[in-house]
């Protein structure tokens, strides 16, 4: 549920999620890849094993690179949108009360949710999270968490987990009851929290939606884009492998149409790695 932090990450500047090292900087700010020429760098975050480092730069950059963040940096206008996605907005917005939530109350319904939500789009999928150490980590969550509650049960339908940065909100975390999601409880916790951002938008900062999606071929950044304004801010992406990885990249690159066809959960991550491979060398500029 957390990144790792070694003992000198705070220094190193970096962070260890999903077996790769990622900048702690904004997407807007540059990350400082002079510590990427420290092999070091990658035993720092020990017993974890990172595989690559990503970063990107040129944020914004006004021209299409196959990379990009999702971000909303103009304050929502309901009126911009089509009459219909307006009309639905509204009345799902009556269905649910929302507002931010104490965690260290409603973790165990946070936990329900989390489940319900994995093994509705995990069908396949064995969930193995453990509901007290779940909990545990929900409670230590210095972040604002946003709650929708359904107004005839009054039962927690939805959390939406924020960050709050200088340059930017980070849209962490968004979780529903899938009993709910006919109701519309995630555009009515969206349409509330883009809301209640509108001043600090006004002010400079912008939402951030996160960066492209490769192993999850969702519509969620799309229906952002459709409902709520955000847009795709390109950029360019970057990517360091670990000496004893990178051979293996140039070895399997070649066949990577063979292994996008592969049913297989590992293949599913190589694949991954070797789309944002390509989307890297097709860029006009690389920097690294």
């Amino acid at each position: 549920m957390k990144d790792s932090q070694s003992s000198n990450a705070k220094e190193l500047k970096w962070r260890y999620y999903n077996h790769a090292l990622l900048p702690n900087c904004a997407p807007n700010e540059d990350a400082e890849i002079e510590q990427l020429k420290d092999k070091t760098i990658w035993k720092a975050f020990t017993p974890n094993r990172p595989l690559l480092a990503c970063w990107t730069s040129h944020f914004d950059c006004g021209y299409e690179t196959g990379w990009w963040y999702c971000i909303l940096d103009k304050p929502f206008d309901i009126t911009s949108i089509s009459s219909n996605r307006r009309s639905k907005i509204k009345q799902t917005a009556g269905n649910f009360d929302v507002s931010i939530i104490d965690v260290k109350e409603y973790a165990e319904q946070m936990f329900d949710i989390h489940k319900s939500a994995y093994k509705t789009y995990n069908k396949t999928g064995t969930f193995n999270t453990d509901k007290n150490r779940f909990c545990e980590e929900v409670k230590q969550w210095e972040n604002i968490v946003f709650g929708a509650f359904d107004k005839d049960s009054n039962r927690l339908a939805a959390y939406y987990r924020v960050k709050i940065n200088a340059t930017h909100i980070d849209l962490m975390t968004l979780k529903s009851d899938p009993d709910f999601e006919k109701r519309g409880v995630n555009l009515a916790i969206m349409y509330f929290v883009y809301n209640y951002f509108r001043k600090d938008i006004e002010q400079g900062k912008y939402l951030c939606g996160g960066s492209r999606n490769i192993y999850h071929q969702t519509n969620f950044q799309e229906f952002r884009e459709k409902n709520f304004g955000f847009r795709k801010a390109y950029t360019h992406l970057h990517i360091q492998y670990a000496p004893f990885v990178a051979p293996l990249i140039k070895l399997l690159y070649p066949f990577r149409r063979i292994i996008h066809r592969l049913p297989f959960t590992i293949a599913n991550q190589i694949n991954g790695v070797l789309l944002m491979e390509k989307i890297r060398k097709r860029q006009k500029f690389d920097t690294k």
